[in-house]
C-alpha cells in the first residue's frame, strides 16, 4: 500500500479551495521550470481514456513525482465500461504520478466514484469543498484577513457576505481593498464595507429612507423597486435593518443632548454621515423607531423561516411604513 495518495478526489463547487489546492501540489513539484515539465491539465473539453494514460503513467522528468490535473472527467464516462476502464486505470498508476480528479459539483455519497474510491484506502484521497455558507461564510472572511496580517470585525463580515455572496474570488478581491483602506491598521468596521464595497447602495438606502420618513409612499416604492433591479432583496433588507438600528440610535443620543461629532463617534460612522442621520432621525420619534425596528426583527424572522419571499416582504414593509 503505498504510503502516500496517488489519486486525489476533490468535488464540489468551491473552484477557489481546489485552485488553491491545486497550486501548493504544483509548488512541491520543485522550481517553476521543473514543475512545468511535469505537469499535465486536461480540460472536460480535450479529456480522453487515452490521453489520461498517456499523461498519468509517464515517468517524471528531474523531479520526484508527476503533476496530472484532470477537470471534469465525468461527462467523458458515461457508460459502466468506460467507468471499468477508467477505475482500472487509476488502480495500476505508478506512486511517482500525483492524479487530481477536479469534479466542480457536488457528488452524492451514492455516486459511483465515491464509492470506488472508498475501496482503494490510502491510495485515494476524498475531499469535498464547497463553498461556506452562513455563519462559517463570516468565518471565512475572517479568517482570509488574518492570512493577511489584518482583521474584519463580525459584523463587517457579515455585512460583506450579504453584499457580495459566497464568490471566493470577489470576495477576496474585497478583502484585500478593504485592508488597503484601513492599512492594515485596524479591523474593518461596518462602515468601512459600507463605504468601498455598497457605497451606491447606501445612497439608495438614505433616499428610501427619507421618502419613507416624509410618507411618500409612490416615491418610496419607486425606490424600492429601482433597488430590487440592483441588488438582491435579501441584501437590501440587511441595510435598511442597519439604516434604522443606525436611526434608533441616533435618536436616543440626540434625545440625550449629543452633537453630530459625539453621534458620529458613538456609532463609529464617518463623520459626514452624522448630520444625515440626524436629518432622517428628527422625522421619527424614539417609540416609532423602537416600533420599526421590531417590525423588522419579525420580518427577518419570517424571511429565514421561508414564511414570505424577502421580496414582498419589502414591498409590504414599505406600504405599511408610509400608510
Amino acid at each position: 500500500m503505498s504510503s502516500r495518495p496517488v489519486v486525489y478526489l476533490l468535488h464540489g463547487d468551491d473552484e477557489h479551495a481546489m485552485q488553491r489546492f491545486v497550486q501548493r501540489m504544483e509548488e512541491k513539484l520543485g522550481d517553476p521550470a521543473t514543475a512545468q515539465l511535469n505537469l499535465t491539465v486536461l480540460e472536460r473539453e480535450n479529456f480522453s481514456l487515452g490521453a489520461l494514460a498517456s499523461a498519468a503513467q509517464a515517468m517524471p522528468f528531474l523531479a520526484e513525482r508527476r503533476l496530472v490535473v484532470v477537470h471534469d472527467p465525468l461527462a467523458a464516462l458515461a457508460s459502466s465500461q468506460q467507468r471499468e476502464k477508467f477505475t482500472a486505470l487509476l488502480e495500476n498508476l505508478p506512486e511517482s504520478t500525483a492524479l487530481v480528479l477536479l469534479i466542480h459539483q457536488r457528488l452524492q455519497p451514492s455516486h459511483w466514484l465515491l464509492r470506488w474510491a472508498a475501496t482503494q484506502g490510502e491510495r485515494v484521497f476524498i475531499r469535498a469543498l464547497n463553498r461556506p455558507q452562513g455563519a462559517q461564510l463570516t468565518a471565512w472572511i475572517r479568517a482570509q484577513a488574518a492570512e493577511r496580517d489584518g482583521a474584519i470585525t463580525p459584523t463587517a463580515a457579515q455585512l460583506l457576505a450579504e453584499a457580495v455572496g459566497a464568490d471566493p474570488h470577489q470576495l477576496i478581491q474585497e478583502v484585500e481593498k478593504l485592508l488597503a483602506y484601513v492599512n492594515y491598521a485596524r479591523p474593518i468596521d461596518e462602515e468601512d464595507v459600507m463605504l468601498l464595497v455598497s457605497g451606491r447602495v447606501e445612497g439608495d438606502i438614505f433616499a428610501l429612507v427619507d421618502a419613507v420618513g416624509n410618507q411618500n409612499a409612490r416615491q418610496a416604492l419607486k425606490r424600492l423597486r429601482v433597488m430590487l433591479e440592483l441588488e438582491h432583496p435579501l441584501r437590501i433588507f440587511a441595510m435598511i435593518i442597519r439604516q434604522f438600528r443606525l436611526l434608533l440610535l441616533t435618536r436616543e443620543l440626540m434625545d440625550n443632548g449629543a452633537t453630530a461629532d459625539e453621534i458620529a463617534a458613538a456609532l463609529k460612522v464617518q463623520p459626514f454621515l452624522a448630520p444625515r442621520l440626524i436629518a432622517q432621525a428628527r422625522r421619527y420619534t424614539l417609540a416609532s423607531l423602537e416600533h420599526i425596528y421590531r417590525r423588522l426583527a419579525e420580518i427577518d424572522a419570517a424571511i429565514k423561516s421561508g414564511q414570505v419571499e424577502a421580496e414582498v416582504a419589502l414591498e409590504t414593509l414599505v406600504a405599511a411604513l408610509t400608510a
